[in-house]
Formats: C-alpha cells, structure tokens, sequence
C-alpha cells in the first residue's frame, strides 16, 4: 500500500553508527565514587577574619568583637554543661543517685507510667485466664481489672486493720504494758527488713509462756525455803510449829502468783514473829 511505511532490514555486516560512547570507559558508579569532594569554603580563616575586623570602623569592631565575646562565652558555657552531663551519666549507680532520681516528680511520674504499661501487657496471677485471652482485652478492659483488684486489695487492708485493733483491745485487758503503736512499728520494721528476727528473739517468743509459770515457781519454792530456814534458826523451846508452816493456803481466786506468794511470806513471817514473843 502507498501509506504503509517500508521497514527495510539492516544487513548484519553493515557499518555501525558512532554513538560516541565508548563501551570500555567505567561505569557510572565507579566514576561517581572517584569524584573527590571539594573542600570546605567555609572554614574559618582566622588571619583573614583579622584582617576583616581591622578593616572596619573602630566604633564597629567594638561591637563585632563584644558580640563575638558573647557567642563565644554562651557556647562555652553549652560545651560544659554538656560535659557534666555526660560525666553525670557515665558515673555507676549508687543509692544516692538513685534517690535524687526518686525525688524528682517528672522522673517518678514517667517511671509509673512505664510501669503501668508493662503490668498492663502481663497476664497477672489469679487473672484466671490464659496468656491468649489476656492479650485480647483492650487496655481500658484491663485498667477496669486492676482496678477491681487494688478495691480487693483494699478493702482486705482494711479488714485486717479492723481485726488488729480488735486484738489490741483483746491483749490490752490482759496485758497492762501492752502499747499497739510498738506493735505495729516493730511488724512495719520485720517487713521492710530494718529490723531482723534472731533465732534467739523466737526462742524467747516461744518461751514466754512457760518461762512465767518457770519463774512463779521458782518464786514460790524461794520463799518456802526462806521460811524454813527462818524457823529453823529459831529456839525449839518457842514451840514452833513446823508441820504447820509446810501447809500452805490457798491462792483466792483472782490474785495473781507473785502477790499470792508476798502474802505468804508475810503471813509466815507474821506467825513466826508472835511465836517469838515479838509484835
């Protein structure tokens, strides 16, 4: 057709055409990799920055070179702050680095926050569900978990408090001596640790009980012997009588031991006095 454009087939051993590119120079990568970079035109040239302030007017390098004290001075003062800064952070951690850490309000505030996130992502204990069903609550669900808890928490507090002071006043009518703020100081300090239990102080609070009815025996067997050695000195031409100085009476209901055994050893003391012929 006349329209049609005539394709014509290029013999294979026709002369190729001069691109001007010449296939054995480098590629482009290496060429660019052996562009040297230029140097800096911008570094400082002091003699000629001299030469520049000397050039102005004299009531005008006053104002360059007091401006130029100014910079100098606020950077210098950047270079050291950030010098103790880095000397501050390279220093090991010790309680008191720690506790200024503690008594700063920001730092206190960002560690609660991390903290909360953490235990928000843990599946606590008692939750009462697997791993897979604690990930898929959303925060707000969780927060609501927590916070139902901290109310048990709480309210279990509260409770044991209540029972404490019921104690207090239980052991409060037994024990006269008995101080419920020591009480409390002395389990806040086993708790935190400032204050630790020797096998010796559990011996001794093991012991109280039969260490009491140890020394009121002990107590009574003394004044016994006491007597008997009282009445034993004494003349036999007194009459006294020794097989009624071995009967001893019965402690009224309510006194304690110790005040049992006094009255006794006055009444013992008191008979052997009349015998005697004494007042």
């Amino acid at each position: 057709m006349a329209n049609e454009t005539e394709v014509k087939e290029v013999p294979s051993d026709a002369p190729k055409q001069d691109t001007g590119i010449s296939h054995t120079s480098p590629d482009l990568v290496t060429r660019v990799s052996e562009v040297k970079p230029e140097a800096n035109g911008t570094a400082l040239n002091r003699s000629k920055h001299d030469e520049l302030i000397a050039s102005l007017p004299p009531e005008v390098q006053a104002q360059v070179k007091a401006y130029e004290s100014e910079i100098m001075s606020g950077a210098n003062k950047k270079f050291m702050a950030a010098a103790d800064k880095e000397r501050e952070l390279s220093q090991p951690w010790t309680t008191e680095r720690v506790q200024r850490l503690l008594n700063d309000q920001t730092f206190v505030t960002s560690a609660q926050e991390v903290a909360q996130r953490q235990a928000l992502a843990q599946n606590p204990s008692g939750s009462g569900m697997q791993d897979q069903e604690w990930s898929a609550l959303t925060d707000g669900e969780r927060r609501q978990f927590y916070a139902v808890q901290q109310n048990q928490i709480q309210m279990q507090s509260q409770m044991n408090q209540l029972l404490a002071r019921q104690e207090d006043l239980n052991l409060m009518t037994r024990y006269k001596n008995y101080d419920a703020a020591k009480i409390d100081k002395l389990q806040q300090d086993l708790i935190q640790g400032n204050v630790r239990a020797t096998r010796e102080h559990l011996h001794k609070v093991l012991d109280y009980d039969d260490a009491i009815e140890r020394t009121a025996r002990l107590i009574k067997q003394d004044i016994q012997t006491e007597i008997k050695e009282k009445m034993n000195a004494s003349s036999p031409a007194m009459g006294v009588n020794t097989t009624q100085a071995d009967s001893v009476p019965e402690k009224p209901k309510g006194m304690s031991n110790v005040q049992h055994f006094i009255n006794l050893a006055q009444n013992r003391i008191k008979q052997m006095n009349q015998q005697s012929g004494k007042t």
